[in-house]
């Protein structure tokens, strides 16, 4: 393969790769260049689309180098509810199925505090973006219907901090329906909102069992952060200062299984 200079794995190159393998168009032995994979949520949403039909699109092979990500795709496949990198760079990931103990869960959660407030984030807000790991965590268990498929993941590097959680269950759109005012929705997008809206669960609305999305947008209040959420042939986006649902904008993508989020909040790094 003779390569020009290396293209990002940003979320545009997720979508066009995506789009290319769907239409059966994709050759990845023969690409003008190679993709780096610089962001922890490209990479995983690739991972995702990957692994729940989206495909296909081989993570190994030259076409990708993800030498910044050493040993996530085999912890991802192991068997291990817990691993931690040893690289310089902090990557972490949890899994949600039942092996996981109250140990795991602890110390990921130490080690996903000390990777933000190492990329230069206030210890507070650190917290606060633990925290939001957390809820995400607990959205597997409780309503994805697939908890052993799913896991959080974070990692950080110098003024950027980045968080996903990912499962292969049923989706927004099934889970929101099986509330009776729900019945009638039928897309992905509409479900997509409808969840980052205050109070609406599988529960119905207002019954204070809703996905938790709400500690999230107020940690990230006047900081600056991206936000991208996926269900179905559905993507939800918020960037910039203060994210709300009102700056949202909307999508139509490959469809993907399960659900999957990543949050990555831009900082100064420390002097």
């Amino acid at each position: 393969m003779n390569y020009l200079d290396p293209r990002i794995l940003d979320f545009r190159a997720v979508d066009d790769l995506a789009f290319a393998a769907k239409r059966g168009r994709l050759d990845l032995a023969n690409l003008a260049y190679p993709f780096v994979g610089h962001q922890l949520g490209p990479l995983l949403e690739l991972y995702q689309l990957t692994r729940t039909g989206g495909g296909p699109i081989s993570l190994k092979g030259g076409w990708l180098d993800v030498d910044r990500f050493s040993g996530l795709g085999s912890a991802l496949v192991s068997a291990s509810p817990r691993w931690m990198s040893k690289s310089e760079r902090p990557l972490g990931i949890l899994k949600a199925g039942v092996a996981t103990t109250e140990q795991d869960w602890i110390a990921f959660m130490m080690d996903a505090k000390r990777a933000a407030v190492e990329t230069g984030i206030a210890t507070d807000w650190a917290a606060q973006m633990a925290a939001a790991i957390g809820e995400f965590h607990s959205n597997i268990v409780e309503h994805s219907g697939a908890r052993e498929s799913g896991f959080v993941s974070f990692f950080g590097s110098p003024g950027i901090f980045e968080f996903v959680a990912s499962d292969c269950g049923v989706g927004l759109l099934a889970t929101l329906r099986e509330a009776p005012e729900n019945h009638g929705l039928c897309r992905h997008d509409n479900a997509l909102r409808l969840a980052l809206a205050d109070g609406a669960s599988r529960y119905g609305n207002d019954q204070g069992r809703g996905y938790g999305f709400r500690p999230l947008f107020v940690g990230l209040a006047n900081r600056e952060a991206a936000l991208r959420f996926r269900s179905g042939d559905a993507c939800l986006t918020i960037d910039g200062t203060g994210p709300t649902l009102a700056r949202s904008q909307l999508g139509r993508k490959v469809a993907i299984g399960g659900f999957f989020i990543s949050v990555s909040c831009r900082v100064s790094a420390r002097p």
